[in-house]
């Protein structure tokens, strides 16, 4: 929804290296964002941590804790940040 201003260029560059590139992490999109692009490479936009709230609006903590694996990133979200399991390969 608020994509950088040379999106495409990035986007294009992580696209042609998806054989290595597996997710790009980004943040400070006030509800956050999760999407994986037809060349299998995740995006993950976490949720602003100073500005959460919940969907009530009353303030709250969003955190991630990421976890490596050689086929899978799984990423347990904390307060109002989404946990999400990033998979690739077969």
């Amino acid at each position: 929804m608020h994509p950088a201003w040379d999106a495409p260029t990035v986007a294009a560059l992580l696209d042609a290296n998806a054989d290595v590139v597996r997710a790009y992490f980004c943040g400070h999109h006030h509800p956050g964002g999760y999407t994986v692009r037809p060349s299998g490479v995740h995006h993950v936009n976490f949720v602003a941590i100073l500005d959460a709230a919940t969907p009530a609006g009353a303030p709250a903590n969003a955190y991630a804790v990421a976890t490596f694996e050689a086929d899978a990133i799984t990423i347990d979200g904390r307060g109002v940040q989404p946990s999400y399991r990033l998979t690739w390969g077969a």
